[in-house]
């Protein structure tokens, strides 16, 4: 190779050794910002989810019109709406990884017919049916409580008000009517 050859390639690849960290720097910045797409859950689900993931509803693959009002499908749709945010920025691999291993599992979760969150509510008829929580009993006076041999949440773990933010969105409701917000 002659050296005005040399000189051109030389050229050539410092430009893009250029290009590509800029493109990484732009990537940096893009991923430091992290805007979400969605500004709630309710937003994810009705303007996303339920078009992306398209079912036909029936009794063997349950959906509830009225998912917010189950604790457990909100829980669950709000990690998989925060799952969605994060691997979003992480190009292909992330949108792949989103469905394969956060959104099929979940939805297979929530749509179970026998143990599913939406497993009383009856399609067909358009009927909602809250769930019951798991029983639990207090604690008898003069017990040891089963916690104090673990980490205290105060100092060791992030505090229970900093993990209930992340599991509570904005009501669609107004007020507390059971009309949504316009």
């Amino acid at each position: 190779m002659d050296a005005e050859s040399e000189r051109a390639l030389d050229a050539l690849f410092e430009d893009v050794m250029v290009e590509m960290a800029e493109q990484h720097q732009d990537q940096k910045q893009n991923r430091a910002k992290k805007e979400p797409l969605f500004t709630s859950v309710y937003q994810f689900v009705s303007e996303y989810l339920v078009h992306a993931y398209a079912r036909r509803v029936t009794q063997n693959n349950r959906w509830c019109a009225e998912w917010f009002k189950h604790t457990e499908a909100l829980a669950r749709l709000q990690a998989l709406w925060l799952a969605y945010e994060d691997l979003r920025y992480k190009g292909p691999l992330g949108q792949s990884v989103w469905w394969n291993q956060h959104l099929d599992p979940c939805m297979a979760e929530l749509m179970d017919p026998d143990k599913g969150p939406f497993s009383k509510c009856d399609p067909e008829k358009d009927r909602h049916t809250p769930d019951l929580p798991l029983p639990t009993k207090q604690i008898a006076e003069g017990l040891e409580d089963p916690t104090m041999d673990r980490p205290n949440p105060s100092t060791d773990l992030a505090p229970i008000t900093d993990v209930l933010e992340v599991v509570q969105t904005p009501s669609p409701y107004r007020d507390g009517d059971s009309e949504f917000a316009e």
